[in-house]
């Protein structure tokens, strides 16, 4: 990016570019909306029909959300061609909450508007449409609603207002058109952290399904699971007033049912424990593992010593706490209603400990996505507020000089491949615990599954999924000339850890995968060997079977393993269970769909 001119004028919307002007929408646009008088009823909204009713609430970041929206019949869409929606359509909701926005990308049926909804369009070659959907997000339009609404109760954007609405315009479409595809190219990149925060939510709520029922058991452990009563494993308490306790100074903090309200200069329980809500809000659990203080409206749990207090959080997660209500006014929990509730879990500790291992990697990839989404969030306000007020211009001068891109290494099978090894033992080496070979190989495995790379050259090995090549063929050896990685020894662990040059190997890690596919792995930081070798090794049968056309069963999965003579010995192996193997099946379909 860079500016093009540093001469900037005083204008109603603010500075700007000498050469962009400010324009009227009233006199650049139409403004249509459905008229009082047709007097379209919600009894006419359909739940399904042949022409779509779009509506304010059918607005998500900025698009319509075609499966929420209702229907109405023919007669009333063809009662208005005004607002009958095309592409690049842009929608304000002008009742309720005024100024919400969404551009028409696609109409997918015919559809129409409800009153609520203004759609704009440009008298001609004004503007580009996608550019003014970006103003109308931006913080000019958003001084514009208020000071309509400053002082008044009253939400509603009349027509007579918005026609007076002043936006500042580049002197050339073709600048328009690059602004919108800067932040165009944005929202792509949130909607698919959206859409990747969606898949994980829903792959961690499979997963806590499983896990915690005891449906599905992890592969190392074989103690019965048993069923108690909470209060076999729990007692609890009630929570006092914070009145002769709070403190701004305080070091403790003090829960609610909606979260923290304050802090304490004392606190009532100083171990992990559940909070679960005694009146009002009570189906949201809440996990503290830090000394806290509650107040009268918040339960808290003393665990017993043969129970995990993150376990029972996790499992106080499935229960239907609204079914235990007890009032029919004000939702309430009384603690014997509680401790009567009958669960499942496992006899161990350490299995208990080792779902919740599990369960927190995938929050924890989970948070690492939320937090990376709203990065982006802000970069991009700060984009609009650069690019559509002219501070920054997204044009090259014709007096600068034309830079010359510089030459980027060669991207080979070997070197890609040492940086992929550089990189998976850069992330997951930790302290003296150095990432062997095995360990490096099966990441290696997953992750090229996962970015849908080529696996074919793969051997079936005795330890599983096997490339040679990595070994001898070049990229270990690559990574360890160019000092990415250094063998290392350490008591029984031995293995590989980063070199002095890593962050370059893990630039080019970033350029080429970037980092989202590290943060998917992370869910397998802990698995033991035995796990990694019987995933990957059942994934490739699994992807042979597919290639020959075979159906997959465990049957067919357990005669591919069998009919080749280095993995034919698995299947004496307790990992290589039948129940081991559908659990290993069930997870390939999980990672990979």
């Amino acid at each position: 990016m860079t500016e093009e001119k540093k001469d900037f004028k005083t204008t109603d919307v603010g500075l700007i570019p000498e050469d962009w002007e400010v324009n009227d929408l009233g006199k650049t646009s139409t403004l249509k909306a459905r008229i009082g008088w047709q007097g379209l009823r919600t009894d006419e909204y359909l739940e399904s029909g042949s022409y779509y009713l779009v509506t304010g609430t059918d607005f998500k970041n900025g698009r319509i959300d075609w499966d929420q929206c209702y229907f109405v019949d023919k007669e009333r869409y063809d009662q208005d061609r005004n607002i009958q929606l095309k592409g690049d359509d842009i929608l304000i909701t002008k009742d309720g909450t005024i100024g919400k926005v969404a551009l028409v990308r696609s109409v997918p049926k015919p559809a129409t508007l409800n009153s609520g909804v203004f759609v704009v369009r440009p008298r001609s070659n004004e503007y580009i449409p996608k550019y003014l959907y970006y103003l109308f997000q931006g913080k000019v339009f958003k001084s514009f609603l208020n000071q309509l609404t400053a002082g008044s109760t009253i939400n509603h954007l009349y027509q007579k207002d918005f026609v007076n609405f002043k936006y500042p315009t580049p002197p050339a479409l073709a600048e328009q058109q690059t602004i919108a595809s800067a932040l165009s190219d944005m929202d792509e990149l949130i909607r698919s952290l959206d859409g990747l925060i969606q898949k994980k939510q829903a792959i961690k709520k499979g997963t806590m399904q499983q896990l915690l029922t005891g449906k599905k058991r992890l592969p190392v452990f074989d103690g019965e699971w048993e069923v108690k009563k909470l209060g076999d494993v729990l007692s609890v308490q009630h929570g006092k007033s914070q009145k002769q306790v709070e403190s701004k100074d305080g070091e403790y903090p003090i829960f609610a049912t909606g979260g923290q309200i304050g802090k304490a200069n004392e606190y009532l329980y100083d171990k992990p424990s559940v909070l679960i809500g005694r009146k009002g809000t009570i189906d949201r659990p809440q996990y503290i593992d830090k000394p806290f203080w509650t107040i009268d409206t918040l339960f808290y749990t003393d665990i017993k010593n043969n129970a995990i207090a993150k376990f029972l959080y996790y499992k106080f997660l499935l229960i239907d706490w609204r079914s235990y209500n007890e009032a029919s006014g004000v939702p309430s929990l009384n603690s014997s209603t509680i401790e009567n509730i009958e669960i499942n879990l496992p006899s161990e500790l350490d299995e208990q400990k080792a779902i919740v291992d599990i369960l927190d990697d995938m929050d924890r990839v989970l948070q690492t996505l939320r937090r990376k989404r709203e990065k982006y969030v802000q970069i991009k306000q700060g984009m609009m507020q650069e690019l559509l007020t002219g501070k920054t211009r997204l044009v090259k001068p014709i007096s600068e000089p034309i830079q010359t891109a510089q030459p980027k290494r060669k991207r080979s099978w070997a070197f890609e491949e040492a940086v992929i090894i550089s990189t998976l033992i850069d992330r997951f080496n930790k302290g003296t615990f150095f990432l062997s070979r095995f360990r490096y190989v099966k990441y290696s495995y997953l992750l090229k599954r996962y970015n849908e790379m080529e696996v074919t050259n793969y051997m079936k090995k005795a330890a599983g999924p096997y490339n040679p090549q990595t070994r001898y063929g070049g990229p270990e050896r690559i990574a360890k000339d160019k000092n990415y990685i250094i063998p290392a020894t350490s008591g029984k662990f031995k293995g590989f850890k980063p070199g002095v040059n890593i962050e370059e190997a893990t630039d080019y890690f970033k350029d080429w995968f970037g980092t989202e596919i590290l943060d998917w792995l992370e869910q397998f930081r802990f698995a033991k060997n035995d796990e990694l070798e019987l995933i990957t090794t059942v994934d490739l049968a699994i992807q042979d079977l597919n290639e020959s056309g075979t159906p997959v069963s465990l049957m067919t999965v357990k005669r591919l393993i069998s009919d080749h003579e280095e993995w034919r010995p698995k299947l004496k192996r307790k990992v290589f269970s039948d129940e081991q193997i559908e659990y290993a099946m069930d997870k390939v379909n999980e990672l990979f769909d």
